[in-house]
């Protein structure tokens, strides 16, 4: 018996089909019947999802072979970029773009729709930008390095200066204009170092010859050319500006010095030579006298008043003069020796005047012995003073034995006086001789200073010592003559007349600084005048308070008998409205102190705490115009505050930090989802349920992800469930359609053996097993029953059969039975009958109450009973088990 769908028609006088549960779900969800489903997959074919995959993987490889093929073109790069739907090839073509023009266009094309795209644009725009400032400042140092290159004074800070600077841009770029330059400055930097050792060797010799006494001056003189010249030299090189200044003015003041030596020491051999030869005249002339007349007082006294020459020279001379004054006595004895002692006791205690004559001594002496033991003191210590070379001190004793002249000295004394008061007139003849020639050069110095071009200060003090050295000359020289002390005089006002002028000027500007600071004064008494605390304008007070003490301190200089008034009056003035000020800054640090803390407490994580800080700012901004503070306290809490700001942002960063690390663990937590639910194809449909089952699960259990992938990830997983879905469902439609063949074919199989058996003849039940047994299983709950007809009919006897032939109106009944619950359509010969069963079934339902029966067990029912049928009636019977079958 062949198996076909037939499809009678309706009547009208059939009932209205009615919608079971099955039908309902179907129409509210929109789920089409197998048999649509099956249709729509005839009628327009798609690839399976392994076809669809592999054809994705090939379209990618395509697009990676595409970017990898632009060879650098930067537009077509840019192109392919906004024309791509693979991400991993529009990374590949976003590595060939460098330009500035093509990056900013692809980062404003693709910014919000490929992360990785984006990101590397916008990092290599960091990139050039970075480069365009680094080459800037590369730009910058090299032009500071050629400034630097021209400069008149190279000084090292400047060049380390340019080397941190370069260090910072470059980076560990090496341009060669700026290591030619760089060299070139080390170069200038060696010269001043060579040139500054010139100069300090220069220096050292200098002091070495002013150190050597042997030398003539003439070879001193000689050497001193020689470092003049090398200093000359160094004078003229270009970096001469890099030596330090106290360093050429050392130079030239001991140059100076050891000029003034040497010319001194010249003068003095000349005056040497010239004071031998008129020792060798005197005493020639002595010696030719001598041999006829006696050595009188007055060439004595001559003698003893001639300059000394050096103990070398004058050891000879004085020899010589010995042994004429010997000769001398020899011939004349009519002089007694109470006559010389009597001459040269006159001798040491008259004092010359102005014409060359003595006065005589007392002419009788008082004994008196404390007198006699100041004398005797004061001649030691003339004696003492001699020797030490301190004429002035020689002076004050020489005073002292010539007051007391009533102490008659002994011979021994008497000797001693005339020989320490010819010491002293020969040093007060070479004093002052000397004196005059030191006030020359002292004269001859400050007549130079105009053309040192000295600052003022140095121009004060050289007059200062000009004249300090003057009196000191006086003193161990004697009073200088009025001429010379004249033209020393007007020369010391000639070259103070700058520093006079300068001070003059600093004089007018402090008293013009006076009167500025008398009217700071009287402004701050007009505002204390109106100053009253409960009114006060703190902030207007605070900048008068900050102004006026910068003006008060810019006032500049003022003489020190007004400087300490002024500043008292100045703080007793400020003080009336500082203090009050004062107390009003402090209650607002406490205002602000309260803010800090009120940050400090917050809480980092409240939804409320941005709007609280964006408050508590305002209010900040709002105390700090209503008063400001003093500068290091304003910026203490300023800090302090910041710091507290900057906590509760760090804190909320952190925290969104942690949430963006826990968005992309549960993205990669749901992608591994999709993952899995895109490559489970190849899986059994039992597996594949299970996994859907459990995914479906482990999402909803899965936290947020990042918002800009949220939307993309939930379509993937949308589209992979529902792909995962289908193919579920296509394996339970070809398992459902397998099973309604199967049981339809060991249905056909049991009538026909049943047919067999009733038809007689020839049974091979071999036969029949092995067709059995070729077929395959109708579902666990329909197996046992086939089975169980199936070996009824193969081992049926004589009473089986004639059942079987009579079970044809039982089954037709329920057949029909089942076509009206099923709400099928009957045969028109079995209208009477459907209607009568149909009144029955409803008058059971309304009676009883009792739920209709499943369809399994009426499929199971339909199937168990053994029955002879028509052709008509089996496709009847057919059309019944596919739809209890399909419900």
């Amino acid at each position: 018996m062949s198996l076909v769908h037939l499809h009678t028609p309706c009547y009208h006088d059939d009932p209205v089909p009615s919608f079971n549960a099955a039908n309902m779900f179907d129409f509210l969800f929109k789920r089409p019947s197998a048999e649509e489903t099956v249709a729509t997959s005839q009628d327009s074919p798609s690839a399976s999802p392994p076809d669809q995959l592999a054809l994705r993987q090939q379209e990618k490889q395509t697009s990676l072979l595409q970017a990898a093929s632009l060879g650098g073109d930067e537009n077509a790069a840019v192109a392919f970029i906004l024309s791509c739907q693979f991400a991993d090839a529009r990374l590949a073509a976003a590595e060939q773009i460098h330009s500035k023009d093509q990056l900013e266009q692809v980062l404003q094309a693709i910014r919000n729709t490929d992360r990785r795209v984006a990101k590397l644009m916008h990092q290599r725009l960091q990139a050039l930008a970075h480069q365009s400032a680094q080459q800037k400042q590369l730009a910058a140092c090299v032009s500071m390095a050629k400034r630097l290159l021209q400069e008149p004074q190279l000084t090292p800070n400047q060049v380390v200066q340019l080397d941190q600077s370069w260090q910072i841009a470059a980076g560990g770029v090496e341009l060669p204009e700026f290591t030619e330059v760089r060299a070139a400055l080390n170069e200038r930097l060696q010269q001043q170092i060579t040139l500054q050792r010139t100069v300090r060797d220069a220096i050292a010799a200098l002091r070495v010859i002013a150190a050597q006494v042997e030398e003539t001056p003439a070879t001193l003189a000689q050497q001193l050319a020689i470092l003049v010249q090398q200093m000359d030299a160094c004078q003229a090189e270009r970096e001469i500006n890099s030596v330090p200044k106290q360093l050429l003015v050392e130079f030239q003041t001991e140059q100076q010095q050891l000029a003034q030596r040497i010319e001194q020491d010249l003068k003095q051999a000349e005056q040497q030579q010239a004071l031998v030869q008129e020792y060798e005249q005197l005493l020639s002339g002595w010696e030719a006298q001598a041999k006829t007349e006696s050595i009188d007082a007055e060439q004595r006294r001559r003698w003893h008043g001639m300059p000394k020459l050096p103990e070398s020279l004058h050891s000879a001379f004085q020899q010589r003069y010995d042994q004429l004054l010997q000769r001398a006595l020899s011939v004349s004895h009519s002089v007694s020796n109470a006559d010389a002692v009597s001459g040269s006791n006159s001798d040491q205690n008259a004092t010359p005047d102005a014409t060359g004559s003595s006065h005589p001594a007392p002419a009788k002496p008082q004994h008196d012995p404390a007198a006699e033991k100041q004398f005797a003191q004061a001649l030691d210590a003339l004696e003492q003073a001699l020797t030490q070379g301190l004429l002035h001190i020689a002076f004050d004793h020489d005073k002292i034995l010539r007051d007391l002249k009533n102490i008659k000295p002994s011979k021994q004394q008497a000797a001693r006086i005339t020989q320490v008061r010819a010491e002293l007139h020969r040093l007060q003849g070479w004093a002052q001789w000397g004196g005059n020639v030191s006030r020359e050069e002292l004269i001859k110095t400050v007549e130079d200073l105009p053309q040192l071009a000295l600052s003022v200060t140095e121009l004060a003090q050289k007059t200062g010592s000009m004249r300090d050295r003057w009196k000191k000359l006086d003193i161990a020289s004697g009073p200088a003559p009025k001429p010379l002390w004249e033209r020393f005089d007007q020369a010391c006002t000639l070259a103070y007349a700058p520093a006079a002028a300068h001070f003059k000027k600093l004089a007018e500007e402090r008293q013009q600084h006076l009167i500025a600071a008398q009217a700071l004064l009287t402004q701050i008494e007009h505002l204390n005048a109106t100053f009253a605390p409960d009114t006060a304008d703190w902030k207007q007070i605070a900048a008068f308070h900050q102004r006026l003490r910068q003006s008060w301190h810019q006032l500049g200089p003022l003489d020190r008998k007004d400087k300490k008034r002024m500043d008292a009056e100045f703080e007793r003035l400020m003080n009336i409205s500082w203090f009050p000020l004062q107390a009003q800054r402090e209650q607002e640090m406490a205002r602000r102190e309260h803010l800090i803390k009120q940050v400090e407490a917050c809480n980092p994580h409240d939804r409320t705490t941005l709007d609280h800080l964006r408050q508590w700012q305002e209010r900040w901004q709002e105390l700090a115009k209503a008063l400001p503070l003093e500068r290091k306290p304003e910026q203490a809490l300023w800090q302090r505050f910041r710091s507290a700001c900057d906590a509760v942002f760090a804190a909320r960063k952190a925290s969104a930090q942690v949430a963006d690390a826990e968005r992309r663990a549960h993205f990669k937590a749901k992608e591994a989802l999709c993952i899995s639910l895109e490559t489970s194809g190849d899986q059994p449909p039992q597996e594949q349920t299970k996994l859907l089952r459990a995914t479906l699960l482990s999402w909803q259990g899965i936290g947020a992800v990042p918002r800009a992938a949220e939307q993309a990830l939930e379509q993937r997983f949308e589209n992979a469930r529902q792909q995962l879905q289908k193919q579920i469902e296509q394996a339970k439609r070809q398992a459902r359609q397998t099973e309604n063949t199967n049981l339809l074919g060991k249905l056909e199989l049991c009538q026909q053996i049943e047919a067999a058996r009733i038809a007689g003849g020839e049974f091979d039940a071999q036969a029949w097993s092995a067709r059995w047994q070729a077929l395959s299983g109708a579902g666990a709950a329909l197996e046992a029953t086939f089975n169980k007809r199936f070996e009824a009919a193969l081992t049926a006897n004589d009473s089986y059969l004639a059942h079987i032939k009579k079970q044809s109106v039982p089954v037709l009944a329920e057949l029909l039975r089942l076509e009206i619950l099923l709400s099928l359509d009957s045969p028109p010969a079995y209208a009477h009958q459907r209607l009568k069963i149909q009144v029955e079934v409803l008058q059971s339902s309304l009676r009883s109450g009792q739920k209709p029966e499943a369809a399994q067990t009426q499929v199971a029912r339909l199937c168990a009973w053994p029955v002879l049928l028509e052709p008509a009636d089996a496709k009847r019977v057919e059309k019944v088990l596919m739809t209890l079958m399909a419900q």
